[in-house]
């Protein structure tokens, strides 16, 4: 910025804002907080033309740059500004924050912190901070995985038309977590899941597929590749069969226990050290009953 006006408000920032703008030398910063072009343009006629108010350039929850624009006194034509570098500015800027919130949600940064450290350069609610990280997430480019395996999510789900039931079976690829097929059918029986399978997977390559808990599935996939599968449980049911095998009424030490094997898929240090500390207290206070 080749010349600023200074304020009371701005004048602690002037260099900052020289280190910002280096491209732009022909444009002042006003008192109002326009940034207007130093040399006044001219008029197809050449009359020479005055100041006339300025145009909003502005990013939802980001900020607005107030751009300065020009009249000619005669012929009334108002004459613009080149927003082009204030537009790749603006958008640089946007791709710089967007960045610097993955790489906190990557760390665990809860989006309420984000929102108070945004506090300090542009007030931001946990909202927009939310909306910034799944647009990021959305404009990431996964690089295609060279692998001999097809890994590929299978799912279903029962939802009804009108009074008749009905089955829903996706496929998602694993790695590119795009949908390789998502279809609806009346009955969900050995034909209708060998029928999908083969349809929508290459049968001759080796294929690790994760599914639910659901017992019949193993001797489908065996039909469909023989050895060449690997069937592996999501998560989610795998938590399932843990808990479901422990006792429903829990002392802190069986709670403890629950979540030592639950971490082996999932990490549950938090809760570990949480009830670790629970069941010290709890030796305690026995200790001390026994002691009484």
């Amino acid at each position: 910025m080749k010349e600023i006006h200074t304020t009371l408000k701005n004048f602690s920032f002037i260099s900052e804002l020289n280190q910002i703008f280096p491209q732009t030398e022909k444009f002042e910063f006003t008192k109002k907080g326009v940034i207007r072009a130093i040399n006044k343009p001219e008029c197809k006629y050449g009359k020479q033309c005055i100041c006339n108010g300025w145009d909003e350039l502005t990013r939802k929850s980001l900020f607005t740059l107030k751009i300065g624009k020009f009249e000619c006194p005669d012929c009334k034509k108002t004459i613009r500004s080149d927003l082009s570098f204030w537009e790749r500015f603006i958008n640089e800027w946007e791709e710089t924050i967007s960045s610097f919130f993955i790489r906190l949600t990557d760390r665990d940064v809860a989006l309420r912190v984000i929102s108070e450290v945004m506090n300090f350069l542009n007030p931001m609610s946990k909202d927009s901070v939310m909306r910034r990280v799944f647009s990021a997430i959305k404009k990431i480019v996964i690089p295609k995985v060279k692998t001999k395996y097809q890994i590929v999510h299978y799912d279903e789900q029962h939802p009804k038309k009108g009074r008749q039931q009905k089955y829903r079976l996706t496929l998602i690829d694993a790695i590119t977590r795009d949908v390789i097929a998502d279809e609806l059918f009346n009955d969900k029986n050995h034909d209708t899941v060998y029928n999908f399978l083969t349809e929508n997977l290459d049968t001759d390559k080796e294929t690790i597929i994760i599914t639910d808990d659901c017992p019949w599935y193993p001797n489908v996939f065996k039909e469909i590749w023989g050895n060449r599968v690997k069937h592996q449980l999501c998560i989610l049911h795998l938590n399932k069969l843990i808990v479901g095998d422990l006792p429903q009424v829990k002392s802190i030490q069986d709670m403890y226990n629950t979540y030592l094997e639950l971490n082996i898929f999932f990490d549950r240090n938090n809760e570990l050290i949480f009830l670790d500390m629970l069941r010290k207290e709890q030796e305690k206070i026995e200790d001390k009953e026994k002691n009484d």
